[in-house]
């Protein structure tokens, strides 16, 4: 069974997004909130707010880059995606 914290409520090995709970942490932020130490899917171990681990406010370390949508109007046909070609469009 894993440990449970009573008073912040959380489990070590609850994982929130690319977060992993692998222990409790001294550290505190302001008005008293509870940290919580985490270890993110790269590997790196870092203190994070609980209150912003369950809210999705913190949802890796850093190494997690959002990904930059394609504008449409800039594919042309014979544009080369990996092993994809694009032939045509077609629009809705």
């Amino acid at each position: 069974m894993a440990n449970y914290n009573n008073k912040a409520n959380y489990n070590i090995g609850d994982a929130f997004y690319n977060w992993k709970i692998i222990g409790h942490s001294d550290k505190k932020g302001r008005n008293n909130s509870t940290y919580v130490k985490c270890q993110c899917i790269c590997g790196k171990i870092k203190d994070v707010d609980l209150h912003n681990l369950k809210r999705g406010q913190s949802k890796s370390c850093g190494c997690i880059k959002p990904i930059k949508p394609i504008n449409v109007r800039q594919i042309k046909i014979g544009d080369v995606f990996g092993k994809l070609t694009v032939n045509d469009f077609s629009w809705p």
